[in-house]
Order: C-alpha cells, then structure tokens, then sequence
C-alpha cells in the first residue's frame, strides 16, 4: 500500500497537467476549422430596368429545372444561382396590369457543370500551371401568354451559354469568381434576348399596344 499512493499521486497529477495542454490544442484545432467570412459579391438586380407591363392578371414563376446538387454540376455553389438570378429577373422585370390572361416564366435549364481539361502529365506537367476546368453555363427559359382556358396565346423561349476555366488548383474564392461572371454574362444576354423580342412575339399583350 505504501508504494501504491505515490504512484497514483504521479499519475493524478500528469493528468490534470495534460488536460488544459488537450483542451488549448482542441480549441487551436476547432478555430481553424470555422468557415471563413462570407465574400461580398455584387448585387445581380435588374430593378434599374424598365418593368415590362403586361395586360395580364398576374405573372407566375415556376421551374422545370432541378439541380443534382453533385458533380459535375456546381451551380449550387455559386454566389448567385442562375436560378436565383432568373427569379429575380422575372420578378424584377415582369409586371402585370390586370386583365383575364397570365404570364407564365418556367425556367428550363439553370447549370453550370465543371467539365475536366486534359493536362499535361508525367514530370513535365508538375512545371506547368495549367487550365485543367471549364465551366459550362447554361441558361433558358421559356415566358408565355395563356388565357383563362389555358390556352396559350404567345410565347418566346430564350436561351444563354457562357463558359468559363480555371487553372490547376484554383481557390474557392476565385472559383466563385468565376461562377459569379458565368451567371451575370447569361443573365445579360437572357435580357437582351426578350427585350429584342418582345414587340413580335407579345405586341398585342403589352401595355400601351
């Protein structure tokens, strides 16, 4: 008995010793796994645009689309989602006035997948920086006049493509980056798209017509 304390006074007290020494490591490890701050990216609005009155009840966005949320596809991980930003078109742009029809904006396609560039490989590939990613965006949607039948008295379907690529070990902040332009050059084109083809394919269904 009187070898047995000692021992279990040493062992005691390596423990209290130990645990501060764990718990400072286990907070060090924790705070270098918290997210860091979110990126400020501007703000995709078209409410400086013109809203496009319609003779109609009022206008209903839906979608078609439905993103995998996996590989290859990534605009899930975008800043601003081409379907976010294609709702927010339509609610920024399409306004009705009143009358018996309804505007209809149903989002076709809204992806940006990462498809995988050859690179050079053996050991002249470790010297080079090479664009080893494209990023295929993809954009349409279809907006159409149907009446109280259902019938559909005027459509127009539009439809956007922007790509762009990274280089080997890109960041995640220049990878968002490079979503947030795909996403904006598809939503410009997807704009200029309607406005050009508004007069022919709705003249009878615009206000002022």
């Amino acid at each position: 008995m009187r070898g047995f304390w000692p021992k279990a006074n040493f062992r005691f007290s390596g423990y209290r010793f130990i645990v501060p020494v764990f718990t400072a490591f286990l907070a060090l490890a924790l705070s270098g796994c918290e997210s860091a701050p979110p990126r400020a990216f501007p703000d995709l609005t078209f409410a400086h645009l013109s809203p496009i009155n319609f003779k109609v009840g009022r206008i209903d966005i839906s979608t078609r689309y439905i993103p995998p949320l996996k590989e290859p596809n990534v605009e899930h991980l975008a800043p601003v989602t081409p379907y976010g930003a294609i709702r927010r078109w339509g609610e920024h742009r399409l306004r009705a006035i009143g009358g018996d029809h309804v505007a209809n904006l149903i989002i076709l396609d809204a992806s940006i997948r990462a498809v995988p560039l050859k690179t050079t490989s053996g050991i002249k590939g470790l010297f080079l920086r090479e664009q080893s990613l494209r990023y295929e965006g993809r954009a349409s949607f279809l907006l159409e006049i149907r009446d109280s039948r259902g019938r559909q008295r005027a459509f127009l379907t539009v439809r956007s493509k922007y790509d762009g690529t990274a280089v080997e070990g890109t960041s995640i902040a220049d990878r968002e980056k490079i979503w947030f332009k795909i996403v904006d050059e598809m939503m410009k084109e997807l704009n200029a798209q309607i406005q050009a083809g508004l007069p022919q394919h709705f003249g009878a269904y615009l206000a002022g017509n």
